[in-house]
């Protein structure tokens, strides 16, 4: 996904994708340890680039949370 698709998301969406994508993480990565075929090893990588943007998305939102009760 691109960042822009991700960056409507509220915080409870963001959290729910991120467990999501973990949760696919895991099963892909314990299949390619198995030694059988992953159906797209490139997903592995795209998976991980996607949890990636979604803390950095959910960083920035804490972020701006907290510099707007510092004001």
């Amino acid at each position: 996904m691109k960042f822009k698709e991700l960056k409507p998301l509220k915080e409870k969406e963001i959290y729910d994708k991120l467990s999501e994508l973990k949760r696919d993480l895991l099963k892909d990565k314990t299949e390619a340890a198995k030694g059988s075929q992953v159906k797209n090893r490139a997903r592995i990588k795209q998976t991980k680039k996607t949890i990636a943007r979604l803390l950095t998305l959910l960083h920035q939102k804490k972020t701006k949370k907290e510099g707007t009760k510092n004001e």
